[in-house]
C-alpha cells in the first residue's frame, strides 16, 4: 500500500525567505513613497492657496468690500488668509483671518514653507476690488514660492485680474502635473 504524505503549513525556511523578500521590497519602496507624499503635499498646499484666492474674490464681490489676501511665514510653515478691508493684517497664529484661511505647517507633517518672501508690489499681500474682482492695485500682481525639504518648489503667481497660476520654476525638480514656469 502506498501512503501519501500530505504536508500542511509552511516550513521555517519558507517563512524566513518570504519575510526577507518582503523586507527588501519595503526598503526599496520607502524612499519613493516619501517622495510621492512630499510631491502631493506641495501640490495640495499650492491648490489650497489658489482656493483661498478664489474664495477671497468671491467674498469681495459678495460683500461689496475690498478683501485683503495675505501670505506670511507661520512657524516653519506658511499661512494664506483673507480679511475684509484693505489695511487690516491677517494672522494665522491668533486666527484673525475670518474670511478664508489655509495654514500649511510643519506640525501637519507636510513640511511646506515659503521659499522666498511673497512679492506683490513690494508687499506680502494684495487687495481685491469688490466691483471688478480684480486687484485693487494692478501693480500688486506678483508671486510667492513654496518649497519642501526634498527640494520641490512651486511658484504661485497672481496677475492683475487676480487670477492665480501654479508652475515649477526653471531649474527646479520636475513636479508631475505642474507646468514649468514660462
Amino acid at each position: 500500500m502506498h501512503t501519501v504524505n500530505s504536508q500542511k503549513g509552511v516550513t521555517l525556511i519558507e517563512l524566513i525567505v518570504t519575510i526577507a523578500v518582503l523586507a527588501i521590497l519595503v526598503a526599496l519602496a520607502t524612499p519613493s513613497l516619501k517622495d510621492f507624499a512630499e510631491r502631493q503635499a506641495i501640490k495640495g498646499a499650492a491648490e489650497n492657496i489658489v482656493s483661498v484666492i478664489a474664495q477671497a474674490k468671491e467674498e469681495a464681490v459678495k460683500r461689496d468690500k475690498p478683501v485683503r489676501v495675505e501670505f506670511t511665514a507661520w512657524g516653519e510653515g506658511v499661512c494664506a488668509g483673507a480679511i475684509e478691508g484693505s489695511t487690516t493684517a491677517c494672522d494665522c497664529s491668533n486666527n484673525t483671518c475670518p474670511l478664508v484661511s489655509s495654514a500649511e505647517s510643519e506640525r501637519d507633517l507636510k513640511r511646506i514653507r515659503l521659499g522666498s518672501a511673497p512679492a506683490f508690489g513690494g508687499s506680502s499681500f494684495f487687495v481685491i476690488d469688490p466691483k471688478t474682482g480684480t486687484l485693487l492695485d494692478p501693480g500688486a500682481a506678483g508671486s510667492l514660492e513654496l518649497t519642501t525639504e526634498g527640494g520641490y518648489t512651486v511658484q504661485i503667481s497672481v496677475n492683475a485680474v487676480a487670477r492665480p497660476s501654479i508652475c515649477v520654476p526653471s531649474g527646479d525638480k520636475v513636479l508631475p502635473g505642474v507646468q514649468p514656469c514660462a
